[in-house]
């Protein structure tokens, strides 16, 4: 869990320093604030996405075992 936590912050943080829509909303002339509640948006969506896909992957994790041997692979290639 530790681990997807930290891969989540390292994407947040991917998508802060390398796109460039961040750079072109500095300079469209839209005021700190629109830019600031634009970023806060992106990081709750990118919040809440990451719960479920962690929610998924657990229930995932308890399911696959359930699952018929012949049927597990077409699972995961569903999945996935």
């Amino acid at each position: 869990m530790i681990r997807s936590m930290l891969i989540s912050c390292i994407r947040q943080a991917d998508i802060l320093l390398k796109h460039p829509y961040f750079h072109l909303l500095v300079k469209s002339g839209l005021t700190g604030d629109e830019v600031g509640h634009f970023e806060l948006l992106l990081f709750i969506a990118v919040t809440v996405s990451f719960f479920w896909t962690v929610g998924i992957q657990n229930a995932l994790v308890s399911y696959y075992p359930t699952i018929l041997e012949g049927d597990q692979l077409k699972t995961l290639q569903t999945v996935f």
